[in-house]
């Protein structure tokens, strides 16, 4: 009967392992839908485009620089082929960062970004939307642009409060910090590795996403001495109640 009680639970966390769907990114939460977002391209293909809009076309020109710094810096990280450039002028770009006066009727964010085309599963055009008004400083814009660019090449948020992914734009520069380089460089590595789950940056599962079976095979190693030491007291309960039937009580 021991045995069988074994045999019983490996088999049936080992079939729950073969099983498991691909896991989530850690940490949580997580941003997007649970897919990882990511560009479609290698290391020979050229950069992704990006353009600038505004409501005010002022504000178009006033922090066309900004957008500038924030592109050189993400397309400077070590050992990433990411890049970015400016759509050349009469061409739509695949990335528009457009600054607008406000954002759905609240304050409480500084911007949002989403891919709002596809071509199946392949991301052709990231929107970001940055508020501008007489209330923000330039430098909040600034580093809001850096951060929605973090968005806008498939970064998540990041609970490094120093990281330019962090939720909170209050511990860090304009600037990036090692954790956004990590996450870039998993995602677009200049190895020619496979892309992987940044660790810290991004977010979700699928065909680039962290798997679920080495937590999975950690839980089976840890069950296994739970399922020995299982049938020893089952067998022992099974032997007392065999002597107390035996001798009447």
């Amino acid at each position: 009967m021991g045995w069988d009680f074994r045999r019983l639970l490996i088999g049936f966390v080992t079939s729950f392992c073969c099983a498991a769907p691909r896991a989530a990114a850690f940490p949580e939460p997580v941003d997007f839908d649970g897919s990882l977002s990511r560009w479609h391209i290698g290391q020979a293909d050229p950069p992704i485009t990006y353009g600038i809009e505004a409501d005010n076309p002022a504000d178009a020109a006033g922090y066309q620089n900004a957008a500038a710094e924030a592109v050189s810096l993400w397309n400077q990280v070590p050992g990433s082929y990411f890049r970015y450039a400016k759509a050349p002028d009469g061409e739509p770009p695949q990335v528009t960062i457009h600054l607008q006066s406000s954002l759905n009727g609240t304050r409480s964010t500084a911007g949002y970004t989403y891919f709002d085309k596809y071509e199946g599963n392949k991301p052709l055009h990231c929107m970001i939307v940055i508020l501008v008004d007489d209330s923000v400083s330039y430098r909040s814009v600034a580093k809001t642009i850096l951060h929605e660019l973090g968005h806008g090449l498939g970064l998540g948020h990041s609970l490094v409060p120093q990281a330019i992914m962090s939720y909170s734009l209050q511990e860090n520069g304009f600037s990036l910090d090692v954790d956004d380089h990590a996450a870039v460089a998993r995602l677009y590595p200049l190895s020619g590795h496979r892309p992987k789950l940044p660790p810290g940056c991004a977010s979700g599962s699928g065909d680039y996403g962290a798997s679920s079976e080495s937590s999975l095979a950690l839980l089976l190693l840890l069950l296994i001495p739970l399922a020995w030491a299982g049938q020893d007291i089952v067998a022992l309960a099974w032997s007392r109640l065999n002597r107390s039937l035996a001798s009447g009580r």
